[in-house]
């Protein structure tokens, strides 16, 4: 299997927990605890003041049906992919453009070593060496606490640790 890219990735992510949201509403729609469009809105985590604001009354306390509720959870999905489309169309625009000055700035000559363009996205390196890509370590703090077993704790003076030993019965 090959490796995703990080924006890959997010973009996975992104699809992956999505679909534990509308799986949360099909399973609860199941077990009936949703009867009305305020019990979704609640189920997918939007907050009260946006339901109040977005909503009427009328549309919170309407009957919810499952031909509805399907139809709702498909142009959810429906509408992340297009934004996950137009992240990666703006992205692709950003990198044509970069490359492009950069092909300027070079005094026209963008061609690669085998004499074609390069369509490759470029990683922008800031002056102080970081990177906008995340780094595979994580963050320096957790690595520090997770190298000893101890995690900040202080051992107590009174407890002991228990081993079981077979043999000795």
């Amino acid at each position: 299997m090959a490796k995703l890219t990080p924006e890959e990735k997010l973009k996975k992510q992104k699809r992956d927990n999505l679909s534990v949201l509308i799986n949360g509403v099909k399973s609860a729609w199941s077990f009936g605890s949703l009867k009305t469009w305020l019990d979704v809105y609640n189920r997918l985590g939007y907050d009260d003041r946006y339901i109040a604001t977005t909503f009427t009354q009328e549309q919170r306390l309407k009957a919810l049906t499952y031909p509805e509720l399907a139809a709702y959870l498909k142009t959810l999905q429906d509408e992340q992919e297009r934004k996950l489309n137009e992240l990666t169309r703006s992205n692709e625009t950003e990198a044509g453009i970069r490359k492009d000055q950069s092909c300027a700035s070079k005094n026209g000559s963008c061609a690669s070593k085998n004499g074609s363009n390069s369509n490759f996205i470029e990683v922008v390196v800031r002056k102080d060496g970081a990177s906008d890509l995340p780094s595979r370590n994580g963050n320096e703090n957790e690595t520090e606490l997770n190298n000893s077993n101890d995690y900040g704790l202080v051992p107590s003076p009174n407890e002991k640790a228990f081993h079981y030993c077979s043999w000795n019965w």
